[in-house]
Protein backbone atom coordinates (compact mmCIF):
# COMPACT_ATOMS: atom_id res chain seq x y z
CA UNK A 1 0.00 0.00 0.00
CA UNK A 2 0.91 3.87 -0.98
CA UNK A 3 2.65 5.52 1.79
CA UNK A 4 -0.28 8.15 1.18
CA UNK A 5 -3.03 6.17 2.91
CA UNK A 6 -0.52 5.76 5.99
CA UNK A 7 -1.37 7.45 8.93
CA UNK A 8 0.95 11.03 9.61
CA UNK A 9 1.93 13.08 12.16
CA UNK A 10 2.53 16.92 12.36
CA UNK A 11 4.08 18.07 15.49
CA UNK A 12 1.36 16.19 18.20
CA UNK A 13 -1.72 16.48 15.54
CA UNK A 14 -1.90 12.55 13.79
CA UNK A 15 -3.52 12.69 10.52
CA UNK A 16 -5.81 9.42 9.08
CA UNK A 17 -3.28 9.50 5.98
CA UNK A 18 -0.85 11.94 4.12
CA UNK A 19 -3.58 13.86 1.83
CA UNK A 20 -3.84 17.29 2.48
CA UNK A 21 -6.13 19.50 0.70
CA UNK A 22 -4.85 22.99 0.51
CA UNK A 23 -6.23 26.21 0.66
CA UNK A 24 -8.33 27.65 -1.75
CA UNK A 25 -10.50 30.63 -2.48
CA UNK A 26 -13.65 29.48 -2.16
CA UNK A 27 -15.99 32.62 -2.09
CA UNK A 28 -18.88 30.72 -0.56
CA UNK A 29 -19.15 32.77 2.78
CA UNK A 30 -21.45 35.51 3.56
CA UNK A 31 -21.38 38.98 1.63
CA UNK A 32 -20.60 39.91 5.76
CA UNK A 33 -18.06 37.22 5.42
CA UNK A 34 -19.61 34.58 7.78
CA UNK A 35 -19.68 30.41 7.12
CA UNK A 36 -22.99 29.33 5.10
CA UNK A 37 -24.06 26.20 4.53
CA UNK A 38 -22.81 25.57 1.35
CA UNK A 39 -19.68 26.36 3.15
CA UNK A 40 -20.03 23.76 5.40
CA UNK A 41 -21.44 21.46 2.83
CA UNK A 42 -17.94 21.92 0.83
CA UNK A 43 -16.37 20.45 3.84
CA UNK A 44 -18.17 18.37 5.09
CA UNK A 45 -17.85 17.02 1.52
CA UNK A 46 -13.91 16.62 1.39
CA UNK A 47 -13.54 15.24 5.12
CA UNK A 48 -16.35 12.82 4.24
CA UNK A 49 -14.03 12.17 0.99
CA UNK A 50 -11.19 10.66 2.72
CA UNK A 51 -8.80 13.82 3.13
CA UNK A 52 -7.04 13.70 6.10
CA UNK A 53 -5.99 17.43 6.31
CA UNK A 54 -7.79 20.35 5.15
CA UNK A 55 -7.07 23.61 5.24
CA UNK A 56 -9.45 26.57 4.12
CA UNK A 57 -8.96 29.63 2.15
CA UNK A 58 -7.85 32.57 4.09
CA UNK A 59 -9.28 33.48 7.14
CA UNK A 60 -9.01 37.06 7.27
CA UNK A 61 -8.13 38.57 10.59
CA UNK A 62 -9.57 41.96 9.99
CA UNK A 63 -12.28 43.18 7.27
CA UNK A 64 -9.82 46.05 5.81
CA UNK A 65 -7.48 43.34 4.72
CA UNK A 66 -9.51 41.76 2.40
CA UNK A 67 -9.05 41.23 -1.39
CA UNK A 68 -11.94 39.55 -2.14
CA UNK A 69 -15.88 39.65 -1.32
CA UNK A 70 -17.72 36.71 -0.06
CA UNK A 71 -14.09 35.51 1.94
CA UNK A 72 -14.18 34.37 5.67
CA UNK A 73 -13.45 37.29 8.13
CA UNK A 74 -12.54 36.08 11.64
CA UNK A 75 -12.15 39.31 13.18
CA UNK A 76 -14.43 38.69 16.44
CA UNK A 77 -15.67 36.73 18.79
CA UNK A 78 -19.31 36.23 16.80
CA UNK A 79 -17.34 33.66 14.64
CA UNK A 80 -16.32 31.27 17.23
CA UNK A 81 -19.32 28.91 17.43
CA UNK A 82 -19.42 28.54 13.51
CA UNK A 83 -16.04 28.32 13.56
CA UNK A 84 -16.54 24.99 16.03
CA UNK A 85 -18.99 23.49 14.08
CA UNK A 86 -16.93 23.27 11.04
CA UNK A 87 -14.59 22.13 13.37
CA UNK A 88 -16.68 19.17 14.32
CA UNK A 89 -18.07 18.28 10.94
CA UNK A 90 -14.68 17.41 9.91
CA UNK A 91 -13.78 15.81 12.85
CA UNK A 92 -16.66 13.53 12.63
CA UNK A 93 -15.07 12.29 9.86
CA UNK A 94 -11.63 11.68 10.59
CA UNK A 95 -10.17 14.64 9.19
CA UNK A 96 -8.51 17.66 10.77
CA UNK A 97 -8.28 21.07 9.89
CA UNK A 98 -5.68 23.67 9.86
CA UNK A 99 -6.99 27.66 9.78
CA UNK A 100 -5.32 29.60 6.93
CA UNK A 101 -4.55 33.16 8.39
CA UNK A 102 -4.21 35.97 6.01
CA UNK A 103 -4.53 40.03 5.65
CA UNK A 104 -3.59 41.12 2.11
CA UNK A 105 -1.99 44.26 3.07
CA UNK A 106 -1.38 46.75 0.60
CA UNK A 107 -2.76 44.62 -2.06
CA UNK A 108 -6.19 44.38 -0.15
CA UNK A 109 -8.96 46.30 -2.89
CA UNK A 110 -10.02 49.45 -1.60
CA UNK A 111 -13.44 49.13 -3.06
CA UNK A 112 -14.31 46.61 -0.93
CA UNK A 113 -12.62 47.69 2.37
CA UNK A 114 -14.01 51.77 1.90
CA UNK A 115 -10.84 53.05 1.71
CA UNK A 116 -7.08 52.91 1.24
CA UNK A 117 -5.09 49.85 2.56
CA UNK A 118 -3.01 50.45 4.70
CA UNK A 119 0.66 50.21 4.06
CA UNK A 120 4.58 50.75 5.25
CA UNK A 121 4.59 53.52 2.47
CA UNK A 122 2.03 55.37 -0.12
CA UNK A 123 3.49 53.11 -2.76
Amino acid sequence: MSVLFTPGTIGSMTLKNRFVRSATRELLASDNGRLTKPYMDLYSRLARGGVGLIIPGGYYVRADGLQAHRCIVADDDEIIADLRTLVEVVHKHGAKIVAQLNHCGRQSDPKIIGHTPLAPSPV
